[in-house]
């Protein structure tokens, strides 16, 4: 079986021949590095002190990382739940845009918050409930509502409102907002 080193083990002694080491090779040419990937296939050195040793492994796919290593993916997982929130908030955005839009448009007259089914972006239909009349105007505040408190400050920043309050005046602040344009 061969045993895989994390990628800052560069040698290890030999139990087989003392006084003699694994050496992780070089790539090819001048100025080259070492290979990221390194397995040695020595079943005394397996058998031995590599079995216990936290910087190898039995799988190339489960090669322990360094410290450098650990923090990069850490960072990495961190920016992707960020771009992962940004997208959220970007895709929150754009559906409310687009019931804002059918509202104006007067596609949604008629209709409450509670015979309006979402199936996808920018597509909306009715159950069949009694209809609300035009004038009272559908509830703009449903897809506000729909967002998190941390959404909807990060709209009323990119609106230039006010940011404090409880979720509910935020929804408010918003509607007022959609009224006034």
């Amino acid at each position: 079986m061969v045993m895989y080193a994390r990628s800052d083990q560069l040698e290890v002694k030999c139990e087989a021949r003392p006084n003699t080491s694994h050496v992780r090779p070089h790539r090819a040419g001048p100025d080259s590095d070492f290979i990221p990937i390194w397995g040695i296939d020595c079943p005394t050195c397996e058998k031995g002190h590599l079995k216990s040793d936290p910087h190898w492994s039995k799988s190339k796919h489960r090669i322990p990382l360094t410290p450098d290593e650990e923090a990069e993916a850490k960072h990495a997982l961190e920016d992707a739940a960020r771009m992962d929130s940004q997208l959220k908030l970007i895709e929150a955005r754009a559906r409310a845009e687009q019931y804002r839009s059918a509202v104006a448009s007067g596609e949604l007259s008629g209709l409450n918050d509670d015979d309006i089914i979402v199936t996808g972006p920018g597509e909306v239909v009715s159950d069949g409930s009694p209809a609300v009349p035009e004038d009272s105007g559908a509830d703009l505040g449903a897809s506000y509502r729909a967002l998190t408190k941390e959404d909807l400050v990060s709209l009323a920043r990119d609106r230039g409102l006010v940011v404090s309050g409880t979720k509910d005046v935020l929804v408010d602040r918003h509607v007022e907002y959609d009224r006034s344009n």
